[in-house]
C-alpha cells in the first residue's frame, strides 16, 4: 500500500507531510494498545460471563416493567385508520414514545404492542417461542383491525419479521420496516443455528453488546443486557420464515435501514424490493444510523418520510371528537 510519505519519495515535487510530534505518537500508540487489550479481554471474558449467568439465571418474572407498558392513543371521533407500532428483539414499546402523539395528531388510532417475553425478564424471554411472539402481535393487530377499517404497521427489527408473516396472511393497508433483519451480517449464526437450542440447555444467555446497549440507553430506552440463546435460535428461524412469506406480501412497503447497521446486511432493502409481492416498495438509507434507527442523524427526515408514506397510502378518515390516551399492561 502506498502511503502519503511514499508520494514524496516517489515524486519529489510533492511536499513531504510533517511527521507526528512525540506527544501525538505516544498518544496514538497508547490508544491502539488499549483497543487491542480491550478487545482481547472481551473475547476471553464474555464466554465465562455467559456461563456464570447460566448457573445463576434471572428469576422467571413475567410482570411488565413500567417502560414496557403498551400505549393507546385515540384522536377522537369515528376513526377509520389505525397504526400498530411493533418494537424489536429484546426491546420494548417505549422506543416509539416520541411517535405516538405525533401520529395520533394526524388522525390515526395508534397502538403499541409488547412482543411476548419482552419488557419482563430474560428468564421469561427464554421461555417464549417465535409462535408466542407472533401471536402477541396478531392479537393486538386484530383488536385494532376490529376498531379501524384500515391498519398500517410500523415495525423495527424483529417486529418487521413478524409483520411480514402477519401481512402475508391478513390484509394490511401499508407497512413500514425499520432496520429489517431479512439477512444478517453475521453469517456464523446461520451455520450454528442448529446448535443453539441444545447449547442453550447449558449456556442460557449471551451478553448484549455493551456499545449497542449504551447507544440505546443514552436515548432513555431499555433493552435486555443479555439474550437467551434459545431466543437467538427463534430469531434465525423467524428470519427464514419471513423470507419465505415475503412474496405473499402485497401491501405498499417503506423499508429503511441505517448505513451503519451492525446487524442487518446493507442489501436488505434490495432483497425486499426483489422478493416482496408488493408493487410499491420505497427505500431509504439513513445516513449515520446504526441498527437502533432512533440514532439517525437526520431524524426529522426519517419522521417526514414516515408521515408522507402513511398519509399517501392510508389517509386518515374521522369525525372530530375527544382525544383519548391510555396505558395497557398485559401479562404474556
Amino acid at each position: 500500500m502506498v502511503s502519503e510519505m511514499d508520494d514524496h519519495r516517489h515524486f519529489p515535487e510533492i511536499e513531504s507531510p510533517p511527521g507526528p510530534s512525540t506527544k501525538d505518537y505516544i498518544k496514538q500508540t497508547w490508544k491502539q494498545g488499549y483497543s487491542i487489550v480491550k478487545n482481547f479481554v472481551k473475547i476471553l471474558v464474555e464466554p465465562f460471563y455467559a456461563v456464570f449467568q447460566s448457573f445463576w439465571p434471572d428469576a422467571l418474572d413475567n410482570n411488565v416493567k413500567p417502560y414496557a407498558i403498551e400505549q393507546y392513543y385515540h384522536p377522537g371521533g369515528d376513526c377509520k385508520a389505525g397504526i400498530l407500532l411493533v418494537h424489536g428483539f429484546g426491546a420494548a414499546p417505549d422506543i416509539y414514545k416520541d411517535f405516538i402523539e405525533k401520529l395520533g395528531s394526524l388522525g390515526y388510532v395508534v397502538k403499541t404492542v409488547r412482543i411476548a417475553g419482552h419488557g419482563t425478564s430474560t428468564a421469561h424471554f427464554a421461555s417464549t417461542t417465535l409462535v408466542d411472539w407472533y401471536l402477541s402481535v396478531r392479537e393486538r393487530f386484530i383488536e385494532l383491525k376490529e376498531e379501524c377499517e384500515e391498519v398500517v404497521i410500523i415495525a423495527h427489527s424483529l417486529g418487521s419479521l413478524i409483520s411480514i408473516i402477519l401481512a402475508s396472511i391478513y390484509e394490511v393497508k401499508a407497512l413500514v420496516f425499520l432496520s429489517p433483519p431479512i439477512k444478517l451480517r453475521d453469517k456464523a449464526l446461520y451455520r450454528v443455528n442448529f446448535m443453539l437450542r441444545p447449547v442453550s440447555k447449558l449456556v442460557k444467555y449471551w451478553p448484549t453488546d455493551k456499545e449497542g446497549l449504551r447507544h440505546v440507553e443514552k436515548h432513555g430506552f431499555k433493552i435486555y443486557d443479555k439474550h437467551p440463546l434459545s431466543a437467538v435460535a427463534n430469531l434465525i428461524d423467524m428470519i427464514e420464515m419471513a423470507n419465505r412469506r415475503l412474496p405473499k406480501v402485497t401491501a405498499p412497503i417503506l423499508a429503511i435501514i441505517g448505513d451503519r447497521d451492525e446487524f442487518a446486511e446493507t442489501n436488505v432493502l434490495d432483497i425486499i424490493e426483489e422478493n416482496a409481492g408488493s408493487q410499491i416498495v420505497e427505500k431509504w438509507v439513513a445516513k449515520g444510523a446504526p441498527h437502533a434507527i432512533i440514532e439517525c442523524a437526520d431524524f426529522e427526515t426519517l419522521k417526514d418520510k414516515l408521515k408522507t408514506f402513511i398519509l399517501t397510502y392510508c389517509p386518515p378518515r374521522r369525525v372530530g371528537a375527544k382525544t383519548t390516551r391510555k396505558q395497557e399492561s398485559i401479562k404474556s
